[in-house]
């Protein structure tokens, strides 16, 4: 797939609004605002810890393309390994 965007993903909040960028430094590049609060500022609704996992994504991403090439086998666990990989990168 290769469209989506690269990392490092970064969350930033000014007046508490959230949003998260990408390398490109496009403010809300990777995900935007898609709720209006009450005085019309848009924000995203999103727990601190999914935050985390998903600023994550990239780096996990690559960390784990990069394991299963040094170290590929025909094991449970390396087949759950390429299936993550395949559905990260908009595969089944």
């Amino acid at each position: 797939m290769g469209g989506y965007t690269k990392g490092p993903w970064k969350w930033w909040m000014s007046n508490s609004f959230r949003r998260l960028s990408g390398p490109d430094g496009k403010d809300g590049g990777v995900i935007c605002p898609t709720v209006s609060r009450s005085d019309g500022h848009p924000d995203l609704i999103v727990r601190k810890a999914d935050m985390a996992l998903i600023e994550s994504a990239p780096d996990l991403l690559e960390a784990l393309e990069a394991v299963v090439r040094v170290a590929d086998r025909d094991t449970v666990e390396f087949n759950m390994a390429r299936a993550a990989i395949a559905k990260a990168k908009g595969g089944s």
